[in-house]
């Protein structure tokens, strides 16, 4: 009896240890891998929304799903892309000062797209609200989704704009700097001992 007892006692202790090895290697890896993982993810999501298009295009092309689905896979494609180039500006690991003034561009234009898309679909629920076909709590999501995508869009804006003021100072101070080259020492700028 006591023999058995050793046994299973011995396996439960293995299967621990193993458990707490995989337990820090994910951890090592998930380190490194948290600093692309939201590009990488926004990037599959790019993917599985071209895969799905494809797919709803032949159904619409065969007569068995309406076009208007077509409309909304394609609505869902555009705003992944416009998540993947925002994952790759304004949350990547690309800092300010690396940022171009098109890339900025490009990252405000995108954000902006993200909050008329959830715009036009919080009208179109409001609507199915109104007339009485959705409850009041399916609202809910949809206007929680318009919030953040309106803070998205305030934080790339803020961003655009911090990288506007940072150009400004670096053409300022280059101007400076190409002025004092320019012209003789001054007689206040000599020190006196």
């Amino acid at each position: 009896m006591r023999k058995s007892f050793w046994f299973r006692g011995k396996w439960l202790r293995l299967a621990i240890i193993s458990g707490l090895g995989l337990v820090c290697t994910t951890a090592v890896f998930a380190a490194d891998a948290s600093r692309t993982s939201f590009s990488a993810l926004a990037d599959s999501a790019v993917t599985r929304a071209e895969a799905e298009v494809t797919k709803v295009k032949l159904l619409v092309d065969q007569g068995a799903l309406p076009h208007k689905r077509l409309d909304e896979t394609q609505s869902a494609l555009e705003d992944a892309k416009d998540e993947a180039l925002l994952g790759r500006t304004l949350y990547g690991q690309l800092r300010v000062e690396a940022l171009t003034p098109e890339q900025a561009k490009d990252m405000v234009a995108a954000a902006q797209r993200r909050v008329e898309r959830q715009t036009k679909a919080v009208g179109e629920r409001t609507k199915l609200l109104e007339s009485g076909v959705l409850a009041r709590s399916e609202m809910q999501p949809f206007e929680d989704e318009l919030s953040m995508r309106q803070r998205t869009l305030e934080l790339a804006e803020n961003r655009a704009k911090l990288l506007e003021e940072l150009m400004a100072m670096a053409k300022s101070e280059q101007a400076l700097e190409q002025q004092s080259l320019s012209e003789p020492p001054s007689s206040q700028a000599v020190m006196i001992k």
